[in-house]
């Protein structure tokens, strides 16, 4: 075993006296290995006690990729809908072009002002609470650059997004706090958090994103109780000018208290979570298990610290003692 690490290391075999040496290495590792055995046991010990756990943990873990749903949205169809300035506000059922579903949205056409307000209303009754607003900024063939603003470049610009709501024993409208806005894509400086921050100066853009479908979600700061009804008066203030104004557009509620822009979630990991324990196959129990252990550092952590295999012959934490000497030689660093 000596001649071979010599013939390896240093491409010759070792004088009597190395050979000595090396055979006195190999065989005195006993104590050595038995530290090493020791570390890796405790080691593996560790992470196998950690793994052992991991399915009394799966439960909870399976509730938190449950509220990680993607939000569920109903398109809602306009009441009413009219443009201060004097376009054209339409109501479409279907459209002509097959970009996207139109159901519910609504086209602009007409003069385009610099200053512009759209109002539209809403009945809207559901049985739960809704928790939030979508907005979708949709492409048409026939806007500028295909939209989803009127402007030349097709670019648009919501100063600001106003709610009020009244229920049926209200007297008048009840202003209705947005927050938590999100969007898709929003142009730098033009955050879509600035469509709700009570300032006309500010609002959402989405240059140079245009000739695209967006769309920006936006949380009631308050849930809606509309289980008898309400009507919606939603206002788009739009003073930026020479055309920035939504060419097209739709609107959406929900009933998730915290509504979500995109999914979180991998479809099959829900489908998982959605079947019954007794249902799944193996394939899916590992999937939902490994998913877990993707997300938690600590089983990372014990595992790495787990050798690749345990020193199982003190003979081997000899040689490789022996082997990492002759590396460290002058004689090797010069062959190579």
């Amino acid at each position: 075993m000596v001649e071979e690490i010599y013939l390896n290391v240093l491409n010759r075999k070792p004088t009597a006296k190395e050979t000595e040496i090396g055979i006195t290495a190999i065989r005195g590792a006993g104590t050595d290995h038995k530290l090493l055995l020791a570390e890796y046991l405790k080691h593996k010990k560790a992470f196998d006690d950690y793994d052992a756990g991991i399915a009394a943990k799966l439960p909870e873990f399976e509730k938190s990729l449950k509220a990680q749903r993607p939000t569920e949205w109903t398109a809602i169809k306009p009441k009413t809908a009219k443009s201060a300035a004097g376009a054209k506000v339409e109501k479409l059922e279907k459209s002509s072009t097959t970009t996207i579903n139109d159901d519910a949205s609504v086209f602009v056409t007409g003069p385009r002002e610099q200053i512009d307000q759209y109002t539209l209303t809403f009945e809207v009754k559901q049985s739960e609470p809704l928790g939030g607003l979508r907005l979708e900024a949709l492409m048409d063939d026939k806007l500028p650059t295909k939209g989803p603003g009127r402007a030349d470049n097709g670019n648009i610009v919501l100063n600001e997004l106003t709610v009020n709501v009244k229920g049926p024993k209200d007297e008048k409208d009840k202003p209705v706090k947005l927050k938590n806005a999100q969007a898709t894509f929003s142009q730098a400086t033009f955050e879509v958090a600035k469509a709700i921050d009570g300032n006309v100066g500010t609002g959402w853009a989405l240059a140079p994103e245009t000739g695209k479908n967006h769309t920006a979600i936006f949380q009631f700061e308050k849930p809606l109780d509309a289980k008898d009804g309400l009507t919606i008066t939603i206002k788009m203030d739009q003073r930026f000018g020479t055309g920035h104004t939504l060419g097209k557009f739709r609107f959406s509620t929900t009933t998730d208290a915290k509504p979500k822009l995109n999914p979180t979630v991998a479809k099959d990991l829900l489908a998982i979570v959605d079947t019954p324990v007794e249902k799944r196959t193996p394939e899916q129990k590992q999937r939902l298990r490994n998913e877990y252990i993707s997300k938690d550092g600590e089983y990372r952590r014990l595992q790495m610290a787990v050798p690749m295999a345990p020193p199982t012959d003190p003979r081997s934490v000899g040689a490789q003692d022996l082997a990492w000497a002759l590396m460290n030689t002058p004689a090797f660093l010069f062959n190579r």
